[in-house]
């Protein structure tokens, strides 16, 4: 699998604690989504968290990230 279709999978992959939004041009906004237990971070999120993040750092349409918690 070339580095291309890599990226185009993960950008479709949608997570299960976190939210991702293009909030405008060159801003993405990610939440974490997990308020019954109050955002805590455990394994799953981190996984995600490091998941999205790579993606973000090698997409092009990407310059700024907000991360807030629901």
């Amino acid at each position: 699998m070339s580095k291309i279709e890599k990226l185009q999978q993960n950008k479709m992959k949608n997570y299960d604690h976190l939210a991702v939004v293009k909030l405008a041009p060159f801003v993405t906004n990610v939440q974490l989504n997990r308020p019954q237990q109050r955002n805590a971070l455990n394994g799953n999120l981190w996984q995600e968290i490091g998941d999205c993040f790579n993606f973000l750092a090698s997409d092009p349409d990407t310059r700024v990230v907000d991360v807030q918690s629901v």
